[in-house]
């Protein structure tokens, strides 16, 4: 036991042990509920599953990669744009790693999967035990498609810290190489656009498919306006 949490407690953070404990206890706790929750899935039909249900939770899939990505994308852009490192609460642990990244952006690629998926973990909690303690699974139709859809977003959240590290990688894992060719996870020429100045578009670093069409509507455009318009007192430029 000793072995194991001198291993994890290892690695090239700068951060207190305290936090990295929690960072664990996190990932722990995730697996955990996602686990709960898949058996929760799969209990209702065994090996069978009716076409329509199928065919369902593929869209389900789809969808959820959409708005993974778009979630990934909206935080990216509250991070980047508004309050500074100072910022009471959220300024240390939400905005400065934003800030910092565009400053250093390959240090991503040198933090360890901890570090860079734990934060994710974490926040998806929010999500998965929710749904696990009070969505009908067993007795509503809409409750299962409801709890399936959520799993897969914040599986697809998840990943998304991850897809960004390999994205700032300059020689990836073959098979990632491949699936970023292909455009299935964040490529990255095409996340190169964000870091091009003055970094204001193309947020979205799930898949970034949704990055073309929130540009052509100007949609971080107009949320910013609508953002300082009813909080204008706290939204100060980014710094």
């Amino acid at each position: 036991m000793k072995q194991i949490s001198s291993f994890l407690l290892k690695g090239n953070y700068d951060y207190p042990a305290s936090f990295r404990i929690i960072e664990i206890l996190g990932i722990i706790a995730f697996t955990v509920f996602c686990i709960l929750l898949y058996l929760q899935l799969i209990s209702p039909f065994g090996h069978t599953m009716p076409n329509w249900l199928s065919l369902a939770l593929i869209s389900l899939v789809l969808l959820a990669y959409f708005t993974a990505d778009f979630i990934s994308g909206f935080v990216h852009f509250l991070g980047d744009t508004f309050g500074t490192p100072e910022t009471p609460v959220l300024g240390p642990g939400f905005i400065k790693p934003f800030r910092d990244h565009h400053t250093d952006p390959q240090g991503i690629v040198r933090h360890d999967w901890i570090e860079v998926n734990a934060s994710n973990c974490i926040v998806c909690l929010f999500i998965l035990i929710p749904v696990y303690f009070f969505v009908p699974i067993h007795t509503s139709t809409i409750g299962y498609l409801t709890a399936f859809y959520l799993m897969m977003v914040v599986l697809f959240i998840l990943c998304t810290n991850q897809f960004h590290k390999w994205a700032h990688m300059e020689k990836p894992p073959v098979l990632i190489a491949a699936l970023q060719k292909m455009g299935l996870i964040l490529p990255p020429d095409h996340h190169n656009v964000h870091h091009t100045a003055p970094n204001d578009k193309y947020y979205c670093i799930t898949c970034g498919w949704m990055n073309s069409f929130l540009f052509k509507i100007h949609f971080f455009e107009f949320s910013e306006k609508v953002i300082r318009k009813i909080f204008p007192d706290r939204t100060k430029r980014k710094a």
